[in-house]
């Protein structure tokens, strides 16, 4: 399978071209379409679903569950019941990272217990400070955006970059990090680098980012057969009657409009081998 195609070489050290506008949750949420806006960083939050549970033994599945493997984001709603809640906390006092980084999210959104940030903060960071990867990442968001603590980027990068050896919304965070320079040196490299790692995972939102980022030769060479196929990878794996995949739809039509067949004829290839290796299955 030939690999989809990486820039030539860096043209500038000038930041590249943002196209995450809100929250976004792993292989869930999509991006808006505007561009060149103030970033808003990847986190868990948005994955929250209002879906009630019935008691303890729901929790107690949920957080089985959840121990197997993290990212597992649509289960966190099952938290919205007082029995749900109180079992949580339960067993987020008893020490499970799980837990603590549930009840962080509950606190964030305001989920079956009063809004706090501050709490959030404390929850994450017990979860953290027990390598909880999504913990990690979503204390990174608290700092970047100085909820519940205040702002510091530097601290933000560094719970990103812990996040970031598993979890494709950290890498998508660290890739947001150097593309704007926040609290690092702006690194268009590195910022491309993070974000193949992201797409690499199948992240929606770190897809369309490299679709414009390819499609606009941001910081590298522009590459409409490399752009086209994140587009179509990304609209893949969107809802199909979302904002992302209508995005990834627009940005493929204009695309589409300037390259030859030979090039589409390769985008689709690429799209479709990527597919395959990763779903089992046939893209188009």
């Amino acid at each position: 399978m030939r690999p989809l195609r990486r820039p030539r070489r860096l043209l500038c050290a000038a930041g590249l071209i943002a196209v995450i506008t809100l929250p976004v949750a792993a292989h869930a949420a999509a991006p808006a379409c505007a561009t060149g806006v103030e970033p808003v960083y990847a986190s868990t939050f948005a994955a929250v679903r209002a879906a009630p549970a019935h008691g303890p033994s729901d929790t107690r599945a949920l957080l089985d569950l959840y121990g197997i493997g993290h990212g597992v984001m649509q289960l966190y709603g099952h938290a919205a019941t007082w029995a749900s809640v109180h079992w949580i906390a339960l067993r987020a006092e008893r020490g499970s990272p799980a837990a603590q980084h549930q009840l962080g999210v509950m606190y964030a959104q305001g989920l079956g217990v009063a809004q706090d940030d501050a709490k959030a903060v404390q929850w994450f960071d017990r979860a953290a400070l027990q390598d909880d990867i999504a913990a990690e990442n979503d204390l990174g968001v608290m700092y970047a955006q100085g909820r519940g603590v205040p702002q510091s980027y530097g601290k933000a990068e560094a719970w990103f970059a812990a996040a970031a050896r598993s979890f494709a919304p950290a890498q998508f965070n660290l890739g947001v990090t150097f593309e704007f320079g926040r609290g690092v040196p702006t690194d268009p490299a590195r910022a491309l680098a993070w974000y193949l790692r992201a797409a690499e995972q199948g992240f929606v939102p770190a897809q369309r980012t490299l679709g414009a980022l390819y499609a606009g030769g941001h910081g590298m060479v522009r590459d409409a057969v490399a752009a086209y196929t994140w587009d179509a990878l990304a609209k893949a794996a969107s809802r199909p009657q979302g904002a992302g995949s209508a995005c990834a739809d627009r940005a493929m039509t204009a695309l589409g409009a300037t390259m030859t067949p030979t090039q589409l004829a390769a985008a689709q290839r690429d799209a479709e081998a990527w597919w395959r290796k990763h779903h089992a299955t046939r893209l188009y």
